[in-house]
């Protein structure tokens, strides 16, 4: 038996008995996004658990999915691939990280004697914008 005050009989009475339930629309609503969006997020391992699986769908706990919401680290787009780069691309990164020129002077890398890679800019004139991103052309043996 524990004695408490009216007080805290009052407060303790005032707190709901089970957490305040949600569902995928409800998520959604919460965190600005699809239902679909929701559904991905769920199946992610930093993702509240559901505490019911209904026919409607599953059943979160808010409180816990606005702690996800707290931490989500919310990007756009999808998330960049990592993996070993190419020969060429060693190449290239090992051509830019010497500093040789800038993008604004048209540097001109030759690696290893087959490819030659010009670097443009995207620049906005008065004749409009101008073409950007690296264009490879070949060389030596397979080219000029």
């Amino acid at each position: 038996m524990e004695l408490v005050a009216e007080a805290e009989l009052d407060r303790r009475l005032a707190e709901p008995s089970i957490p305040d339930p949600v569902g995928v629309s409800e998520i959604a609503e919460m965190l600005s996004v699809v239902r679909q969006r929701v559904t991905q997020l769920a199946q992610r391992s930093d993702f509240p658990p559901a505490v019911a699986h209904l026919k409607s769908g599953p059943v979160f706990v808010r409180e816990q999915v606005v702690a996800f919401e707290k931490q989500w680290d919310r990007r756009g787009g999808r998330p960049a691939k990592r993996g070993d780069p190419t020969p060429v691309e060693r190449n290239i990164l090992a051509a830019l990280s010497t500093g040789a020129g800038s993008p604004d002077e048209d540097p001109t890398w030759d690696l290893e004697g087959h490819l030659e890679l010009r670097i443009f800019y995207l620049g906005v004139g008065p004749g409009g914008p101008r073409r950007s991103g690296p264009r490879f052309e070949p060389r030596g043996p397979l080219g000029r």
